[in-house]
């Protein structure tokens, strides 16, 4: 049995020399999250059990040094404990990662796989990422090849089988490929076989499926470790099977924490593969098919797909302190999109060798899909999500104003931003980043 106490305590200190640099507010009702029932068998799957990854998969894909979430000479991470599920309260206020057995029960979307897919939702728009598997490690969304395809397209090349002369000159032995994070109206619409096919609230989780996001990867295919700052996120793994490592919020120092790319609501690691292999408090688990894992709000997380192929959704939880961090992140888009696209336009980001000259033509820092904001826009946005959490986060988006938001001008945010200890502060990092 796993104590509910030990899940739901905090995790053990990182190290003195990790300062903890963010932080969530946990209401207290937390600690009766996890029973101390004994983990049970795994259900039996509602269609035939995923294939092991086969050696192939496990080895001859794999450069040396390319799984920056593997096994560490640092030494082996902790496991994330298994629960049997039975009917779990707050499971999105739980302190550390936990993954849930038999919770999918009853889920049409355990069912899926690639084959199904192919023939139940064939012409559904899709955007794949293919990246090299040579690449030594996860690489950002912004240096891999995006192509728009069907799901029967995608799901072809999986099987070997691609139709498209564009997929034809990236065959599986040499490329991943991953549609990652589709919100299920952008790719099945309103079709209720997709829709009705993933059931949150069925596990007392109040999530519209609307809200839910899918993923399909190839072997190999590969989240870059990052930490997402709203809510908590509950995954659904339904075909395959996934490493996750997690590292608990003490970690951001050590995990050298960017907003390039920039991607709202997404902070990204710029540790390298040995940089990651010794940042402690590191947790591990190999999501199978039918599991549930909840990832407490901002741990980092980094995924790879050791199946051939794997299916999963999530959706986040929202939580009582996401409105400071909507505002935070309301912010954070303000200065990204007018100081990284002003950046762009002169050609002035990375640091030339000679101070005098200018630089090289600037990389990419807009995450895929992201959307670029004008000053008045991020204005009117920073305006609504300090409102809000004025109220401490009452209200829902939508709702009629209950009384006038006051504006925010470009001099309040130059003022906040470099006068005072915001502006130290801001020194200090810049001397760490030299």
């Amino acid at each position: 049995a796993t104590p509910a106490a030990e899940l739901a305590a905090e995790p053990a200190a990182v190290s003195s020399a990790v300062p903890t640099t963010i932080s969530a507010a946990k209401p207290a009702a937390f600690a009766t999250a996890v029973t101390t029932a004994e983990p049970a068998a795994n259900p039996p799957p509602s269609h035939p059990p995923s294939p092991p990854p086969t050696q192939r998969s496990m080895a001859a894909h794999a450069p040396e040094g390319a799984v920056p979430c593997g096994p560490t000479a640092a030494g082996a991470p902790d496991a994330v404990p298994r629960v049997a599920w039975s009917n779990q309260e707050h499971i999105a206020l739980l302190a550390r990662p936990v993954v849930f057995t038999g919770a999918l029960q009853g889920w049409a979307s355990a069912r899926w796989t690639p084959e199904t897919l192919a023939r139940e939702f064939g012409d559904a728009p899709v955007r794949a990422r293919f990246h090299s598997r040579e690449t030594s490690a996860a690489e950002f969304e912004t240096e891999g090849l995006e192509l728009d395809l069907s799901m029967l397209e995608f799901c072809d090349w999986l099987r070997g089988r691609a139709t498209l002369p564009a997929l034809a000159q990236l065959p599986e032995t040499e490329c991943t490929g991953y549609i990652s994070y589709h919100y299920f109206p952008g790719t099945f619409g309103s079709d209720q076989r997709a829709l009705g096919a993933v059931q949150w609230r069925a596990i007392g989780l109040d999530i519209a499926s609307e809200e839910s996001t899918f993923w399909l990867g190839s072997q190999g295919a590969r989240t870059p470790c990052h930490q997402d700052t709203y809510g908590a996120n509950c995954v659904a793994q339904l075909f395959g099977c996934k490493r996750w490592v997690l590292f608990p919020p003490a970690a951001s120092a050590a995990l050298r924490a960017t907003r390039v790319p920039y991607e709202e609501s997404s902070v990204f690691s710029g540790a390298s593969p040995a940089e990651l292999a010794a940042v402690p408090g590191r947790m591990q688990v190999e999501l199978r098919a039918g599991e549930l894992l909840v990832v407490p709000k901002h741990w980092w997380h980094a995924v790879e797909t050791l199946s051939d192929s794997s299916i999963s959704v999530n959706a986040w939880v929202p939580l009582p302190d996401d409105a400071h961090d909507r505002a935070r992140e309301a912010l954070v888009r303000l200065v990204a999109c007018s100081l990284l696209s002003s950046a762009t336009a002169a050609g002035y980001v990375d640091a030339p060798a000679d101070p005098l000259a200018p630089s090289p033509p600037c990389p990419e820092w807009l995450n895929p899909g992201e959307e670029v904001f004008s000053a008045s826009e991020a204005l009117s946005a920073l305006a609504h999500a300090l409102d809000e959490d004025a109220r401490g986060g009452g209200g829902s988006p939508g709702e009629p104003e209950a009384r006038s938001i006051k504006p925010v001008i470009i001099a309040d945010v130059v003022d906040a931003l470099c006068t005072g200890p915001a502006l130290d502060a801001a020194l200090i990092m810049l001397h760490r980043r030299l």
